[in-house]
Protein backbone atom coordinates (compact mmCIF):
# COMPACT_ATOMS: atom_id res chain seq x y z
CA UNK A 1 0.00 0.00 0.00
CA UNK A 2 2.84 2.48 0.63
CA UNK A 3 3.93 1.22 -2.79
CA UNK A 4 0.62 2.28 -4.47
CA UNK A 5 -1.07 5.35 -1.98
CA UNK A 6 2.68 7.08 -0.63
CA UNK A 7 0.83 10.21 -0.18
CA UNK A 8 -1.98 9.22 2.03
CA UNK A 9 -1.88 9.73 5.44
CA UNK A 10 -4.00 7.18 5.95
CA UNK A 11 -1.53 4.09 4.54
CA UNK A 12 1.36 6.03 6.61
CA UNK A 13 -1.06 5.81 9.73
CA UNK A 14 -1.96 2.19 9.45
CA UNK A 15 1.52 1.03 8.60
CA UNK A 16 2.63 3.02 11.90
CA UNK A 17 0.34 1.23 14.30
CA UNK A 18 1.25 -2.14 12.06
CA UNK A 19 4.77 -1.26 13.08
CA UNK A 20 4.32 -0.55 16.22
CA UNK A 21 2.55 -3.79 16.99
CA UNK A 22 5.30 -5.77 15.90
CA UNK A 23 7.72 -4.31 18.08
CA UNK A 24 9.86 -2.36 15.10
CA UNK A 25 10.59 0.89 16.52
CA UNK A 26 12.72 2.64 13.32
CA UNK A 27 9.47 2.20 11.16
CA UNK A 28 7.10 2.95 13.47
CA UNK A 29 8.70 6.28 13.80
CA UNK A 30 9.23 6.83 10.20
CA UNK A 31 5.70 5.89 9.31
CA UNK A 32 4.57 7.72 12.03
CA UNK A 33 6.41 10.78 11.14
CA UNK A 34 5.17 11.00 7.21
CA UNK A 35 1.60 10.32 8.55
CA UNK A 36 1.96 13.94 10.53
CA UNK A 37 3.89 15.47 7.32
CA UNK A 38 1.25 14.63 5.34
CA UNK A 39 -2.13 15.44 7.63
CA UNK A 40 -0.93 18.26 9.66
CA UNK A 41 -4.42 18.55 10.89
CA UNK A 42 -4.60 15.13 12.60
CA UNK A 43 -4.89 15.02 16.26
CA UNK A 44 -3.76 11.11 16.63
CA UNK A 45 -1.04 11.28 14.49
CA UNK A 46 0.89 13.60 16.57
CA UNK A 47 -0.69 12.12 19.69
CA UNK A 48 0.62 9.24 18.93
CA UNK A 49 4.30 9.98 17.27
CA UNK A 50 4.33 11.86 21.13
CA UNK A 51 3.94 8.18 22.14
CA UNK A 52 6.23 6.18 19.84
CA UNK A 53 9.08 9.30 20.70
CA UNK A 54 8.77 8.96 24.57
CA UNK A 55 8.73 5.12 24.12
CA UNK A 56 11.94 5.81 21.66
CA UNK A 57 13.52 8.27 24.75
CA UNK A 58 13.23 11.28 22.56
CA UNK A 59 11.66 13.08 25.44
CA UNK A 60 11.59 16.46 23.75
CA UNK A 61 9.93 15.99 20.33
CA UNK A 62 7.06 13.68 22.35
CA UNK A 63 6.07 16.99 24.50
CA UNK A 64 6.37 19.02 21.55
CA UNK A 65 4.15 16.67 19.14
CA UNK A 66 2.15 16.27 23.08
CA UNK A 67 1.33 20.10 22.73
CA UNK A 68 0.58 19.99 19.20
CA UNK A 69 -2.16 17.20 19.45
CA UNK A 70 -3.50 19.05 22.55
CA UNK A 71 -3.94 22.28 20.14
CA UNK A 72 -5.78 20.50 17.51
CA UNK A 73 -8.37 18.96 20.38
CA UNK A 74 -8.68 21.15 23.60
CA UNK A 75 -9.89 18.98 25.90
CA UNK A 76 -9.65 15.90 25.03
CA UNK A 77 -8.79 13.88 28.07
CA UNK A 78 -6.20 11.44 26.19
CA UNK A 79 -4.21 13.84 24.43
CA UNK A 80 -4.05 15.30 28.20
CA UNK A 81 -2.98 11.91 29.43
CA UNK A 82 -0.23 11.63 26.51
CA UNK A 83 1.27 15.61 27.56
CA UNK A 84 1.08 14.97 31.21
CA UNK A 85 2.94 12.02 30.75
CA UNK A 86 5.67 13.93 28.51
CA UNK A 87 5.89 16.77 31.03
CA UNK A 88 6.99 14.06 33.43
CA UNK A 89 9.42 12.62 31.43
CA UNK A 90 11.01 16.15 30.87
CA UNK A 91 10.53 16.59 34.39
CA UNK A 92 8.30 19.70 34.42
CA UNK A 93 6.37 18.38 37.44
CA UNK A 94 4.10 21.97 37.76
CA UNK A 95 2.70 21.72 34.84
CA UNK A 96 2.25 18.00 34.88
CA UNK A 97 0.09 18.66 37.87
CA UNK A 98 -1.74 21.22 36.33
CA UNK A 99 -2.75 18.96 33.24
CA UNK A 100 -3.80 16.32 35.85
CA UNK A 101 -6.28 18.62 37.38
CA UNK A 102 -7.71 18.98 34.16
CA UNK A 103 -7.63 14.97 33.66
CA UNK A 104 -9.35 15.06 37.31
CA UNK A 105 -11.62 17.45 36.95
CA UNK A 106 -13.42 16.15 33.46
CA UNK A 107 -12.87 13.06 34.85
CA UNK A 108 -14.18 12.63 37.94
CA UNK A 109 -17.53 10.69 37.21
CA UNK A 110 -15.95 8.29 35.21
CA UNK A 111 -15.31 4.54 36.41
CA UNK A 112 -12.51 4.24 33.91
CA UNK A 113 -9.21 5.77 35.37
CA UNK A 114 -6.83 4.75 33.19
CA UNK A 115 -6.21 7.87 31.92
CA UNK A 116 -6.49 10.09 35.32
CA UNK A 117 -4.06 7.26 37.02
CA UNK A 118 -1.75 7.13 34.19
CA UNK A 119 -1.42 10.76 34.51
CA UNK A 120 -0.53 10.85 38.59
CA UNK A 121 1.46 7.52 38.05
CA UNK A 122 4.18 9.14 35.89
CA UNK A 123 4.62 12.36 37.76
CA UNK A 124 5.53 9.78 40.77
CA UNK A 125 7.63 7.69 38.66
CA UNK A 126 9.75 10.54 37.10
CA UNK A 127 10.16 12.41 40.45
CA UNK A 128 11.38 8.96 41.66
CA UNK A 129 8.95 8.42 44.52
CA UNK A 130 8.22 4.79 44.19
CA UNK A 131 6.08 4.60 46.87
CA UNK A 132 3.60 6.96 45.63
CA UNK A 133 3.73 5.38 42.50
CA UNK A 134 3.35 1.87 43.64
CA UNK A 135 -0.18 2.87 46.17
CA UNK A 136 -1.45 4.10 42.72
CA UNK A 137 -0.63 0.96 40.98
CA UNK A 138 -2.17 -0.75 43.81
CA UNK A 139 -5.18 0.98 44.05
CA UNK A 140 -5.93 0.63 40.50
CA UNK A 141 -5.09 -3.27 40.20
CA UNK A 142 -8.03 -4.64 42.46
CA UNK A 143 -10.50 -2.65 39.48
CA UNK A 144 -9.12 -4.79 36.46
CA UNK A 145 -10.85 -4.88 33.86
CA UNK A 146 -13.70 -2.73 34.47
CA UNK A 147 -11.56 0.49 35.45
CA UNK A 148 -10.26 0.33 32.10
CA UNK A 149 -6.34 0.04 32.63
CA UNK A 150 -5.08 -3.39 30.23
CA UNK A 151 -3.06 -5.45 32.24
CA UNK A 152 -0.22 -4.66 29.82
CA UNK A 153 -0.11 -0.72 31.32
CA UNK A 154 -0.13 -2.88 34.86
CA UNK A 155 2.81 -4.74 34.19
CA UNK A 156 4.71 -1.71 32.63
CA UNK A 157 3.74 0.05 36.03
CA UNK A 158 4.97 -2.37 38.38
CA UNK A 159 8.24 -2.99 36.20
CA UNK A 160 9.37 0.38 35.84
CA UNK A 161 9.04 0.65 39.66
CA UNK A 162 11.44 -2.42 39.73
CA UNK A 163 8.55 -5.10 41.61
CA UNK A 164 9.59 -7.43 38.73
CA UNK A 165 7.16 -10.54 40.21
CA UNK A 166 4.23 -8.16 40.06
CA UNK A 167 5.23 -7.07 36.36
CA UNK A 168 5.74 -10.69 35.35
CA UNK A 169 2.14 -11.80 36.90
CA UNK A 170 0.69 -9.09 34.83
CA UNK A 171 2.13 -9.99 31.82
CA UNK A 172 1.39 -13.23 31.69
CA UNK A 173 -2.32 -12.01 32.74
CA UNK A 174 -2.40 -9.39 29.27
CA UNK A 175 -0.76 -12.59 27.07
CA UNK A 176 -3.47 -14.78 28.53
CA UNK A 177 -6.14 -11.61 27.91
CA UNK A 178 -4.87 -11.49 24.19
CA UNK A 179 -3.54 -8.07 24.92
CA UNK A 180 -1.50 -7.71 21.75
CA UNK A 181 -0.02 -4.05 22.82
CA UNK A 182 1.69 -5.97 25.29
CA UNK A 183 3.73 -8.45 22.45
CA UNK A 184 5.84 -5.37 21.43
CA UNK A 185 7.40 -3.90 24.98
CA UNK A 186 10.18 -6.16 25.01
CA UNK A 187 11.67 -4.10 22.20
CA UNK A 188 9.53 -0.91 22.31
CA UNK A 189 8.48 0.02 25.76
CA UNK A 190 8.94 2.61 28.65
CA UNK A 191 11.26 1.63 31.81
CA UNK A 192 13.84 -1.04 32.09
CA UNK A 193 13.78 -3.67 29.40
CA UNK A 194 16.37 -5.74 30.64
CA UNK A 195 14.35 -8.03 32.66
CA UNK A 196 12.34 -9.48 29.17
CA UNK A 197 15.69 -11.21 29.00
CA UNK A 198 15.83 -13.39 32.64
CA UNK A 199 14.57 -16.88 32.30
CA UNK A 200 11.33 -16.40 34.04
CA UNK A 201 9.89 -13.60 31.68
CA UNK A 202 11.87 -15.66 28.53
CA UNK A 203 9.82 -18.84 29.88
CA UNK A 204 6.36 -16.85 29.82
CA UNK A 205 6.89 -15.81 26.21
CA UNK A 206 7.72 -19.76 25.91
CA UNK A 207 4.35 -20.22 24.28
CA UNK A 208 2.89 -20.89 20.66
CA UNK A 209 1.04 -17.34 19.87
CA UNK A 210 3.97 -15.63 21.13
CA UNK A 211 6.59 -17.77 19.44
CA UNK A 212 4.45 -17.13 16.55
CA UNK A 213 3.94 -13.29 16.63
CA UNK A 214 8.06 -13.42 16.91
CA UNK A 215 9.01 -15.19 13.79
CA UNK A 216 6.51 -12.83 11.89
CA UNK A 217 8.39 -10.01 13.32
CA UNK A 218 11.61 -10.99 12.13
CA UNK A 219 10.10 -11.86 8.75
CA UNK A 220 8.35 -8.01 8.38
CA UNK A 221 11.87 -6.96 9.75
CA UNK A 222 13.88 -8.18 6.91
CA UNK A 223 11.22 -7.75 4.34
CA UNK A 224 11.19 -3.66 5.17
CA UNK A 225 14.66 -3.39 6.15
CA UNK A 226 14.26 -2.71 9.84
CA UNK A 227 16.83 -3.19 12.40
CA UNK A 228 15.81 -6.55 14.74
CA UNK A 229 17.21 -5.18 18.16
CA UNK A 230 16.44 -7.21 21.00
CA UNK A 231 15.79 -10.36 19.07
Amino acid sequence: MQRLAPNSPEVWHNSSIFYAYMGLPDLTLAAARKAVELDPLSYIDRSNLAIYSISSGNVKEATRLARDALALQPGNVGALAVLCETLAAAKQFDDANRILAQITSLTVDDPRVGDRAACQFWIAAYSGDKKVARQIIDEVAPGYPDNGVPAGDMSTGYRVIGDNDKALEWYKRALDDRDIAVLPTRYFAKGPRAVFDTPAWIGARNRPDVIAWENARVRIAREFGSKISGS
